[in-house]
């Protein structure tokens, strides 16, 4: 029995010794708050991933140093005695040292500068007996506060751009739309807009319109182009083609209704703009415009596409030879390629157009989701980024007894390093270039990720942990390049550590009004602080309306996501928390004699309190009752796809919601009140 107890704790050592190497955690408080220890295959598969993408490589070491004039790293191992040492930056310029020292008792160096360095990604080299060994120095400002004072107390609205009524020729909202939407909140009440994420989506073979399941974090949505705004869609041809495609009944029904048809509205869209791609190709002169706008990045792009399309399959059943990168042009549509290759110049150039029409304000906030499709094109292009056989996910919480499993593979903690984190750097830099406000979806995977086996639940997953310090470093010497905001999505299951690195850098977290609220002895209305981005929902969460009259227990209690009795007790909560609510409003003399007054009075308070941004979901100040979305589904609700009531014409010109943004305007002129509850 000895014997045997000794092997089990020696196999428990074993394995302890090799998460501690790979990064994994070994037991984890869960969303229920129960402390879990994973199952020991799990652990050891994760383990197994990990190390083996680390393989025998040795990417260079990283120093994060913020705003000082020295740089302290270790020493390598093979250098003994004297050594020199070279600071070179980004754009390839020399930095002088002005002294060198070792620090006492360590084999570390420590070098002192003549200025601070400038934010960005260096490399400090080390030559000794000829061998030259490269350390890469992160440097990150201190912080974003002073972009926070810069920008003031902010207000923003927020609309999904696919639901926008009546959208372009293809049936859903467009780039245009998304301008006209700043134009107006701007005009309105110097608003910034804000949209779920703006990534391709695969919305044929393989069909998952979501947009936190992008086919590449490094391109722009096809299906949101306007066609009108390019010179292609005048030509005689074109007109000709899209005359003939909407006669039918099925186009003439394609932007009504109060869902969006995807598939109907890319095949229209697709037909379209490969009609207008020949045009353009047809003019040398065009095509060379077209060429000029299109980096290298986008025609690999086209190239993958043009070869999903051919296939109908993701990446990973391709050939050997596709999956390596090297796929036959003979069985691609070479209009396909094409196609997307014109699209992307399209799309780029509309949203950039935004910007371009009020670039003092940078008008939009957008969301940065925090994986990608594991058919897409990032991670074809990127395999060595990304850990194939894992899901990304959620341990069980309240509302997800199984935990979460979000389909898409989490990314290598340390594999970017080789590079400088190029791929991640080059992701903030196209979504930085465009907005004032961007928000990382789950900041908590700069940290740490829940990751699952394929084929396995959430109740079956470990966490991985990431090299945070980098992390941050990368997205704070981004954000300080453009001049933006960074708010992390702190929803959910956040360790302590997470929200400490945010205050300290400047990065604001998520105040979400509906989780609290409460029934309890104490103040129902809890308050936002001066560290977080304020609002009533997420895309994730009810409507204020669906909150209010308890929606979302009769919605999940039909999806059998919930039974009978705990519907019931959920909804009887609910019931308690809407009256000890509504009495405290009308204790601060704001109405709440129904959601669209309470949701009004629980915005005006976030509005005169200290927190930087508030958020207002268009969809509130008109009293929507439906989800956008609703976790933990998939084809039971037509997620990601319900159309707006109001037509942005109707918002537009509706005075009562005009009236409404400007009284939280007035509201956030004003200076937190002490007495805010």
């Amino acid at each position: 029995m000895r014997r045997n107890g000794d092997r089990r704790a020696a196999l428990a050592s074993s394995i302890e010794q090799l998460a501690a190497r790979a990064g994994v955690l070994t037991s984890y408080v869960d969303g229920l708050g129960e402390i879990v220890r994973p199952p020991t295959e799990v652990v050891h598969a994760l383990c197994e991933i990990v190390t083996r993408g680390i393989g025998d490589a040795s990417p260079p070491p990283i120093v994060v140093i913020a705003g000082k004039r020295e740089i302290q790293f270790p020493i390598p191992g093979e250098v003994r005695g004297h050594c020199k040492l070279r600071l070179v930056l980004e754009d390839g310029a020399d930095v002088a040292i002005s002294r060198v020292a070792s620090v006492r008792n360590t084999r570390q160096f420590r070098v002192h500068l003549r200025e601070s360095l400038p934010v960005g990604v260096h490399r400090l080299q080390i030559e000794h007996r000829r061998q030259i060994t490269t350390h890469l120095v992160l440097a990150r400002p201190p912080s974003l506060r002073r972009v926070a004072e810069h920008a003031g107390r902010r207000l923003a609205v927020f609309l999904p751009l696919y639901s926008a009524v009546p959208g372009g020729p293809f049936g859903a909202g467009t780039y245009t739309d998304l301008r006209a939407i700043c134009d107006w909140a701007g005009r309105t009440a110097g608003a910034l807009v804000g949209t779920l994420p703006l990534f391709p989506a695969f919305l044929d073979h393989p069909f998952d319109p979501s947009p936190y399941a992008p086919i590449s974090r490094l391109m722009w949505n096809e299906l949101f182009i306007d066609p009108r705004e390019s010179p292609e869609w005048r030509s005689a041809n074109v007109q000709k083609s899209a005359a003939a495609h909407a006669s039918g009944a099925r186009a003439r029904r394609m932007g009504k209704g109060s869902l969006v048809d995807y598939r109907k509205s890319w095949q229209l869209a697709r037909r379209t703009l490969k009609q207008m791609a020949a045009e353009a190709r047809s003019s040398p002169s065009r095509w060379a415009e077209v060429l000029s706008h299109a980096s290298a990045e986008m025609q690999r792009y086209a190239l993958f596409r043009a070869a999903a399309d051919a296939t109908g399959t993701g990446w990973d059943r391709w050939p050997s030879s596709w999956r390596a990168g090297r796929i036959e042009l003979a069985r691609v549509d070479p209009l396909d390629i094409d196609m997307y290759l014109y699209a992307q110049t399209l799309a780029a150039a509309q949203i950039n157009a935004i910007q371009r029409a009020s670039p003092s304000n940078n008008p939009l906030y957008l969301d940065l989701p925090v994986g990608v499709h594991a058919s897409g094109f990032d991670t074809f292009s990127r395999p060595d980024l990304f850990l194939h056989e894992m899901s990304a996910g959620a341990p069980p919480d309240p509302l997800n007894a199984r935990g979460q499993v979000w389909g898409f593979p989490p990314m290598h903690p340390t594999a970017g390093r080789a590079d400088g984190y190029a791929h991640l750097r080059a992701v903030l830099r196209r979504m930085l270039s465009v907005t004032g406000v961007l928000r990382i979806d789950h900041v908590m995977g700069l940290y740490r990720m829940f990751c699952v086996p394929k084929g396995q639940d959430g109740t079956r997953g470990a966490y991985l942990r990431y090299p945070e310090e980098e992390l941050f470093a990368i997205v704070l010497i981004e954000a300080a390049r453009a001049g933006a905001m960074i708010v992390g999505e702190d929803l959910g299951t956040v360790p302590p550590a997470i929200r400490k690195i945010m205050k300290r850098d400047g990065v604001l977290g998520m105040h979400i009004q509906q989780f609290a609220l409460s029934a309890g002895p104490g103040p129902s209305i809890g308050a936002a602080n001066s560290h977080v981005l304020a609002g009533l929902n997420t895309h994730d969460t009810p409507t204020f309306a669906g909150f209010w009259h308890a929606d979302d227990a009769r919605l999940r209690r039909s999806l059998g996501h919930t039974d009978k009795a705990s519907a019931a007790i959920e909804r009887e909560g609910r019931q308690k928390t809407r009256v000890a609510v509504a009495k405290q409003l009308m204790k601060l003399k704001l109405p709440a004699r129904n959601a669209r007054q309470a949701g009004m009075s629980l915005m005006r308070l976030q509005a005169r309190g200290p927190a930087p941004i508030i958020i207002v979901n268009l969809e509130d100040l008109w009293g929507e009752r439906l989800p956008q979305n609703v976790p933990g589904t998939s084809a039971e609700y037509p997620n990601w796809r319900r159309r707006a009531a109001k037509p942005l014409r109707s918002i537009f010109a509706d005075a009562g919601i005009a009236k409404s943004l400007s009284t939280l305007r007035k509201d956030r002129r004003q200076r937190a009140s002490k007495g805010h509850p």
